[in-house]
């Protein structure tokens, strides 16, 4: 299912690129911990449109994504005490 869930949301996150303005922001939101939904797509999600870049989101929150994507943020059941989730902040560049 993991990867299943993969696919439908790179389908969302690339046909929502597609209309984002330079300068403009894209946010990326899952409420999983996986890696296959979260850093695994931001990472292929910018190798597929260089145009973007992450940027942290404001405030600061959760803790550090994993890989060299830091930058985004990540919040745990067993620490924040509520459901998992993962964010990516994307601004396009001008």
């Amino acid at each position: 299912d993991v990867l299943r869930f993969a696919r439908i949301q790179w389908k969302i996150l690339t046909s929502c690129a597609d209309h984002v303005k330079k300068g403009g922001t894209l946010i990326y939101s899952t409420s999983s911990v996986t890696l296959e939904e979260n850093e695994g797509l931001v990472e292929k999600f910018l190798k597929h449109y260089p145009d973007f870049e992450p940027v942290e989101p404001e405030p600061r929150f959760g803790l550090p994504a994993l890989r060299d994507l830091s930058i985004c943020r990540r919040l745990y059941p067993h620490i924040h005490m509520c459901n998992g989730f993962f964010i990516a902040k994307l601004v396009k560049k001008d």
